[in-house]
């Protein structure tokens, strides 16, 4: 990882905005929060930020990896409300943490009417948690 920091297009990995530290520390007072992120590296960093699960996060520390990546990504892609309402139903997620608005946007309507409330919004970051 070390080397990591010597390629500059690698630091970006290893910025968030404040947004993004803020919305972790909400979900830190979410006692039992799963948490799954639209971004891979804010994925990777909550558990460690919020003392919280990530549903998927490192591929070294998460079960199943490439199989809930592959998820993870139609989650995150998919055009069809009807396949993003399945995924919510079937992956047991509480919380959906959203770095961009243009992601943020995108879930809310993809999730309108089926049970996720918005209880945390910091400019373009939002948390989504499910009733």
């Amino acid at each position: 990882q070390v080397a990591w920091l010597e390629y500059p297009e690698h630091a970006r990995w290893f910025n968030r905005p404040a947004a993004v530290f803020r919305a972790w520390s909400f979900l830190e007072t979410r006692p039992g929060a799963v948490i799954v992120s639209d971004d891979a590296w804010t994925n990777v960093w909550t558990p460690a930020w919020t003392g919280r699960r990530a549903w998927v996060g490192h591929n070294h520390e998460t079960p199943d990896y490439k199989n809930k990546v592959a998820i993870w990504k139609e989650l995150f892609t998919a055009r069809e409300r009807d396949s993003v309402r399945f995924t919510l139903q079937t992956i047991p997620v509480t919380d959906i943490l959203l770095t961009s608005q243009a992601s943020g946007k995108r879930m809310l309507e993809m999730t309108e009417g089926e049970g996720w409330d918005k209880v945390f919004e910091d400019g373009e970051v939002m948390v989504l948690e499910k009733k």
